[in-house]
């Protein structure tokens, strides 16, 4: 069994799940009256009491009214595996919000994937919905997705397309869910689960994949009602899942694009941008971005090559941001 890699060995080395993962505070926490502050004293006389202004004159229910409830972020339950949501700080439900769906690696955990990511912080600023789900656990004792390839290495066939797919018809229930706006984004087996979605199920507006791929036989991709958009992002010095592919298991990262291309009727000819930092450990710009244009929907396909990375890269804050730039600027037909 040599080749049931451990996909996310090292994570602490990077400061992921050493810390408070503010992503998962529950919303409410702040703005609260402290009856310590003379400010807040509810009996000062210019307050008033309920239904009146500051000069006792009635106003209605009319602000209570406007006061929306409070958001539920319990766990979302699907098939008795329930996994975390996080939500803006400022959530209004008469605002459509993109959602979405951060896919593990093997071996870890929603949780620990956030805390490399860093994602479930940006949740506020950038204004998205964020589902963490586990997968499930092997009998080696680890957490996996059913993603093509990589890694249902003992043959559950645990249905995980069925499972994210109930997630995300959950949240759009209970959240005001804009419905064009559906996000993958995984890492090594998350990244293989991310595409598997993108060719199974409909609706999903564009994944990102860092050091994942998808199935041998592109025929295995059997697509959905319309384009995906796609971000793939790859270091050449990946040991654990190789840049150039694996025979008999999984294509290269450019195979993989070329696929995309095809599938999303983009110009064939790359254009090729300025190199950018998102790895830490390596001096200046290493990353090279290629981006097939001129697709159908306008459902790019980009690949950033990390020259010299590897599975595991220390990343900057740009990364997530700029992983971010993509996804959101995507929308499904």
């Amino acid at each position: 069994m040599k080749w049931i890699a451990i996909l996310l060995v090292g994570l602490v080395s990077f400061g992921c799940g050493t810390g408070a993962d503010d992503g998962d505070k529950p919303i409410g926490d702040s703005g609260q009256l402290d009856a310590s502050d003379p400010g807040d004293d509810m009996t000062s006389p210019d307050v008033g009491t309920p239904g009146e202004d500051a000069t006792g004159a009635d106003t209605g229910d009319a602000a209570d009214a406007a006061v929306p409830g409070p958001v539920d972020t319990s766990p979302i339950d699907v098939m008795d595996r329930p996994a975390k949501v996080v939500v803006p700080d400022d959530y209004d439900p008469s605002t459509a919000y993109p959602l979405i769906v951060l896919l593990h690696g093997y071996t870890a955990t929603g949780d620990l994937q956030d805390a490399y990511f860093g994602l479930g912080a940006q949740s506020t600023d950038r204004g998205f919905i964020l589902i963490k789900p586990n997968g499930t656990i092997d009998p080696m004792g680890n957490r996996f997705w059913n993603a093509s390839w990589c890694c249902d290495f003992y043959n559950s066939g645990v249905d995980d397309v069925g499972y994210i797919s109930g997630l995300i018809a959950a949240a759009k229930e209970r959240f005001n869910v804009d419905a064009k706006r559906v996000y993958m984004i995984g890492h090594s087996n998350g990244g293989f689960m991310s595409y598997r979605m993108a060719c199974e199920v409909d609706g999903i507006a564009a994944i990102a994949s860092l050091a994942g791929s998808s199935w041998l036989d592109d025929a295995d991709c059997q697509g959905t009602g319309g384009p995906v958009a796609v971000l793939q992002i790859h270091g050449t010095l990946d040991a654990t899942i190789p840049y150039n592919g694996a025979a008999n298991r999984y294509p290269s990262a450019p195979d993989l694009m070329s696929r995309w291309v095809a599938r999303n009727g983009c110009d064939p000819v790359a254009e090729v941008g300025e190199k950018i930092d998102i790895e830490s450990n390596l001096a200046g710009a290493e990353t090279a971005p290629e981006v097939w244009a001129a697709c159908d929907e306008d459902a790019t396909v980009t690949l950033w090559t990390i020259e010299g990375g590897g599975h595991i890269p220390a990343l900057r804050p740009a990364f997530i941001e700029q992983t971010l730039d993509f996804l959101l600027s995507h929308n499904s037909p």
